[in-house]
């Protein structure tokens, strides 16, 4: 390696270093990033599900910007019977199906149109809340800042 990529090299380090220590003190006076922000709301909603005993792969599906985890009319219909009843139960669900999802896709739809706008308010709230937090902590370490510069 020559000299100047050596040179190059060691500004590049001292440059991120200088970014790095300018975002921990914007940290430490209150004041947090959009990264910051989706990290510490990340970390919220993973505390929410895990102290909801939320299933991990449901409280994964619900991070994902997909909506997998919604309810579907088109469910599947299978038995855990063994033997003939095994065989003969879903054959005679799928036969009935038709004439049950006349009565049930509406309802069933409508729930998956609650979850999605339920899920959507939830996250807006917490999204409002994690930035109303951090500008409280803000807040709080300019007041602290002026209090320490009071005779």
């Amino acid at each position: 390696m020559s000299a100047d990529s050596q040179g190059d090299l060691d500004e590049g380090r001292r440059i991120s270093d200088e970014i790095r220590a300018q975002a921990r003190e914007l940290r430490a006076r209150g004041v947090y990033t959009e990264e910051d922000l989706r990290a510490a709301l990340r970390g919220r909603r993973l505390r929410h599900f895990e102290q909801g005993k939320i299933d991990p792969r449901l409280g994964r599906a619900l991070l994902h910007t997909s909506h997998d985890w919604n309810v579907d009319p088109a469910y599947a219909i299978r038995s855990h019977r063994g033997g003939v009843a095994g065989a003969v139960l879903p054959a005679l669900k799928r036969l009935v199906a038709p004439l049950v999802r006349l009565y049930t896709d509406h309802v069933v739809l409508r729930q998956a149109q609650i979850n999605l706008a339920v899920h959507y308010a939830v996250v807006d709230l917490l999204e409002q809340n994690e930035r109303l937090s951090s500008r409280v902590r803000s807040l709080e370490a300019r007041v602290r800042e002026l209090e320490t510069k009071q005779p």
